[in-house]
C-alpha cells in the first residue's frame, strides 16, 4: 500500500477512536469497579483490538523500512565498490563528494575531501589542461575528457583518466560536475573497494504495560519516528540511485544467471532501447564468441571463490551488431544476502584506436629516417653531378657553342629538379626550419604544379598578378606544400576538371581577419571543382592522423600547415559541399628584388687566397678541386674535424692563413661542422666558415650565424653559388 494511503488510514482510525471515546465520555464511570461487567468487558476488549491494530501498522512500517535499507544498500554500495574514483564538484571545483576509491587514490580521509578544491591534488604542469577542459565542460555542458597526474598525499604522481559531466543537483540545486576518475598508471589491479559500514538503526520495542493509554503514546511515537526514518531512507536511496545512473560508465549488477541492474550508460553502450531490455538476461549474451567462455569462468570465479576483484579486456557485441573494445571488471557483493556482482565496463574503444595511431606514427617515425639517410646521401651525389656541370659549362658561357650549352642547362635543369625531390624528403624526415633563399614564385609554382599534375586528367589554369611583390622562401618545403594540394586537388575530381591557381599581392592591416602580422604578403590560391568539403570534415583537415581516405596517412595538410606556419604565414580552407575547395595560403613579402632565372651567362665573382675544404666524401673534395681554382682559390681538404682544426691551426700561425673554410656539417663517425668551428672560434674569433650540409633541413642551415659561421651553402650547388658566398664571406659583405 502506498505510503500515503497507509497515513490517512491510521489518522482516520485515530479520529474514529477519539471520536467514539469523547462520545462514550459521560457514560464512562470514575472507576472501572463501577461498570457494569458486560461493559467492561466490551471496553476492555475494544482497547485491546486498537492495541492490536497499532503493532499491526508499526510491523508493516518496519517491513518496509527494511525493504528501503535494501535498496539503498544495493545503490551505496554499486557507488563506493567502483574500481574508478567518483567526484562530485561544484563549478568551482570545489568538491562535495567523492568515493572511498577517489580517497584512496589521493591518499586522503575521504571526511577531509569535502569542501578542498579539486585542484588541490591536480600537478602543476597539468593544472592548464583541467582548466581549459573545466571551462569548456561548463560553457557546453557536454561530457569532456583529458588525462593528467595526481598528487598523492605524500607527493607521488600517478596518471589518471577524467571524464567530466554537467548534471543538475540534487533537489533542483544549482548544476554540479560529476567525474570518473580512472588510475591509468595500474590498469591490471586495482585496490578492493572496501564497503562502509551501513548505518545501523536502533529498533527499541517496548514491552506493554500495564496502563493502556500510555503504551498507545508510546506506540504512537515510534510511528512517527518510522515515518520520518522512512522519508529519510527513500531521500537517500533516490540519491544513490541518480548517482548510478547519471554515471558516464556502464555497471551492471549480475547474479549467477542474469542481469539484475543496468544503469544508463550500461543502456548507452549495448544501444539498447531501454534499460528493461537488459534486465533479465545474461551479459555473456551480448559478449562477442571469443570472450564469452572467459567471461562465464571468471563469473563463476568472483561467484563462488569470492576473489576481490577480475579484470580483462573484451568485446561487446550490441544490440546493432557494432564491435565495441571494452575493458571489464567484477567485483563481488551481496544482494539482499544473495551473492552477485558488480561489473563495470569501460569503452576503451578510442584508447585502442589511439595506440593504433602510436604504432602509425612508429612506423612513420622510422621511414623519415630511412628517407633522411637517403636524401642526404642522394644530395652528396647530385652536388657532385651539379659541381661538374657547372664546371663543365663554364668554358660554353661565352656562346661558343649555343646548342651544347643548351643542352647542358636542360641536364642542369634536371639535376634541379632532383634536388627539389630530395629537399622534399628531407622536409618530410626532419621537418625544422625552413632554409629561405629570394625565388622566383611563379617559376616555383608553375613547375611544382606541371609536374604534380602531369598524367593526370586535370588541366591548370594559372592567374598571376602584375609585379607580384618578392618572396623569401624554403623552395623544397612549399613546393611540397604545393605538391600536396595539388595532389588532393586530383584525387576530389576523379572525372577530371580544372584546378585553377591564382597568386596576388595583398596587405595586412588591423582590421584583417587572418591570423597575421601587419604587413606585405602574397597570396597562393589553389581551387578545384570536386564534390566540396563537409563542415565536419573541415573542421579536423589540419588535425594529424585525421583522413577521410582509407590509404592516407592524414599528414600531407597537417605538414603543409606546419611548413606554412614556420614561413609566418597562414593557410586556410574554404568549401561548400557541391561547389569545390579552395586552399589559400599566405607567404610574407621581403624587402628584396625578384631575381628570376636567365639562360644568359653571368659573370661569376672570382678571388684569391687559400680555401679549407672539409668533407668526407672524396668525390665531393676533388670536385672542389676543380671548382675552387676556376675562382682564383688555392684549396687544401681535411677528411673531418680534428684534421681541419690542425691545419687551419697550422696556417693560422704562418704567414698565408687561410682566407675562408668550408666545413660538412656531418663526419661519420668523427667531428662535423658544429663542433670543429667552435675550436675554430677559440682559435680564431674571426675565422671565416661556411657550413655545408646535404640535410638542407638541419636547423643550423637556418640559423648558422647563431652556431658561428659565416656564410652557407646547401648541397648540392653550383659553382655560381660557392663563388658568391666565397665572395661574401671573405669581403665580409653578408
Amino acid at each position: 500500500m502506498p505510503k500515503n494511503d497507509d497515513h490517512k488510514k491510521f489518522h482516520d482510525l485515530r479520529r474514529q477512536a477519539e471520536e467514539e471515546i469523547k462520545g462514550n465520555f459521560r457514560e464512562i464511570p470514575d472507576t472501572l469497579e463501577a461498570l457494569p461487567p458486560e461493559e467492561s468487558r466490551r471496553l476492555l476488549h475494544q482497547l485491546r483490538v486498537y492495541q492490536v491494530e497499532l503493532e499491526m501498522q508499526n510491523e508493516e512500517l518496519r517491513r518496509a523500512q527494511l525493504e528501503l535499507e535494501a535498496s539503498r544498500g544495493l545503490y551505496f554500495d554499486l557507488y563506493n565498490l567502483a574500481p574508478f574514483g567518483y567526484v562530485i564538484m561544484d563549478e568551482w571545483s570545489v568538491i562535495r563528494d567523492a568515493n572511498i576509491t577517489f580517497a584512496r587514490m589521493v591518499d586522503t580521509e575521504r571526511s577531509q575531501l569535502t569542501g578542498e578544491p579539486f585542484t588541490r591534488f591536480i600537478d602543476r604542469e597539468d593544472q592548464d589542461t583541467y582548466y581549459l577542459k573545466r571551462k569548456q565542460l561548463w560553457k557546453t555542458k557536454k561530457q569532456e575528457a583529458c588525462e593528467l597526474r595526481l598528487v598523492k598525499k605524500g607527493g607521488s604522481c600517478f596518471w589518471i583518466r577524467l571524464e567530466m559531466t554537467v548534471v543538475n543537483g540534487h533537489d533542483r540545486s544549482a548544476p554540479v560536475c560529476r567525474a570518473v576518475i580512472m588510475d591509468i598508471t595500474q590498469l591490471k589491479q586495482a585496490e578492493e573497494i572496501q564497503k562502509n559500514a551501513h548505518t545501523v538503526l536502533e529498533h527499541m520495542v517496548r514491552e506493554r504495560t500495564s496502563e493502556l493509554e500510555k503504551a498507545n503514546q508510546k506506540l504512537q511515537v515510534e510511528i512517527e519516528q518510522r515515518n520520518k526514518a522512512e522519508a529519510a531512507l527513500q531521500k537517500s536511496e533516490e540519491h544513490f540511485r541518480k548517482m548510478v545512473e547519471l554515471m558516464p560508465v556502464a555497471i551492471f549488477a549480475h547474479t549467477e544467471d542474469s542481469i539484475i541492474f543496468a544503469n544508463t550508460a550500461a543502456t548507452e553502450l549495448l544501444k539498447a532501447a531501454d534499460t528493461q531490455d537488459l534486465l533479465g538476461k545474461a551479459l555473456v549474451e551480448f559478449l562477442h564468441a571469443d570472450d564469452q567462455v572467459q567471461f562465464e569462468q571468471l563469473l563463476k570465479c568472483v561467484l563462488h571463490e569470492r576473489v576481490e576483484k577480475k579484470t580483462f579486456s573484451a568485446k561487446f557485441v550490441s544490440v546493432a551488431g557494432a564491435d565495441i573494445d571494452i575493458e571489464l571488471s567484477l567485483i563481488p557483493f551481496a544482494h539482499q544476502n544473495v551473492p552477485a556482482v558488480q561489473v563495470t565496463a569501460y569503452n576503451i574503444t578510442e584508447r585502442k584506436q589511439i595506440e593504433e595511431e602510436i604504432i602509425k606514427a612508429e612506423k612513420l617515425e622510422s621511414i623519415s629516417i630511412l628517407a633522411g639517410g637517403i636524401a642526404h646521401d642522394f644530395n652528396n651525389i647530385l652536388t657532385i653531378i651539379l659541381g661538374y656541370l657547372s664546371v663543365v659549362r663554364k668554358p660554353f658561357n661565352a656562346g661558343k657553342s649555343i646548342e651544347t650549352y643548351s643542352h647542358l642547362k636542360e641536364i642542369e635543369k634536371a639535376t634541379i629538379q632532383a634536388i627539389g625531390l630530395t629537399k622534399q624528403l628531407l622536409t618530410f624526415a626532419k621537418g625544422g626550419a625552413p632554409v629561405k633563399s629570394a625565388a622566383s614564385i611563379e617559376e616555383l609554382i608553375e613547375e611544382t604544379v606541371m609536374f604534380t599534375s602531369s598524367g593526370s586528367n586535370v588541366r591548370c589554369q594559372f592567374a598571376f598578378a602584375d609585379d607580384l611583390m618578392p618572396v623569401e622562401v624554403d623552395r623544397g618545403q612549399i613546393s611540397q606544400v604545393l605538391n600536396n594540394l595539388i595532389i588532393n586537388a586530383v584525387q576530389a575530381m576523379p572525372g577530371g576538371g580544372t584546378i585553377f591557381i591564382s597568386v596576388e599581392n595583398i596587405a595586412v592591416d588591423k582590421t584583417s581577419s587572418l591570423p597575421l602580422q601587419e604587413g606585405n604578403y602574397i597570396q597562393i590560391s589553389v581551387r578545384d571543382e570536386g564534390e566540396g568539403i563537409p563542415e565536419e570534415v573541415r573542421r579536423q583537415i589540419f588535425t594529424p592522423f585525421f583522413s577521410t581516405k582509407s590509404t592516407g596517412t592524414g599528414l600531407g595538410l597537417t605538414t603543409s600547415y606546419s611548413i606554412i606556419k614556420q614561413h609566418g604565414g597562414h593557410i586556410t580552407v574554404d568549401s561548400q559541399v557541391g561547389a569545390g575547395a579552395t586552399f589559400a595560403f599566405y607567404l610574407p613579402a621581403s624587402g628584396g628584388i625578384m631575381l628570376k632565372e636567365s639562360n644568359l651567362s653571368r659573370q661569376l665573382k672570382t678571388g684569391s687566397g687559400r680555401v679549407l675544404v672539409m668533407d668526407d666524401e672524396e668525390a665531393i673534395l676533388r670536385l672542389a678541386a676543380e671548382m675552387l681554382p676556376l675562382l682564383g682559390y688555392d684549396a687544401e681538404f681535411a677528411r673531418h674535424g680534428n684534421e681541419a682544426i690542425a691545419l687551419y691551426a697550422k696556417a693560422f700561425r704562418s704567414t698565408e692563413p687561410f682566407a675562408a673554410v668550408i666545413l660538412d656539417l656531418t663526419i661519420r663517425g668523427a667531428m662535423g661542422g658544429k663542433d670543429t668551428v667552435k675550436k675554430l672560434l677559440e682559435l680564431d674569433p674571426e675565422v671565416k666558415a661556411i657550413v655545408s650540409s646535404g640535410y638542407s633541413n638541419d636547423a643550423v642551415l637556418s640559423d648558422y650565424r647563431a652556431y658561428g659561421f659565416k656564410g652557407m651553402v646547401s648541397k648540392p650547388y653550383q659553382l655560381e653559388e660557392l663563388a658568391d658566398v666565397l665572395h661574401q664571406v671573405i669581403l665580409g659583405t653578408v
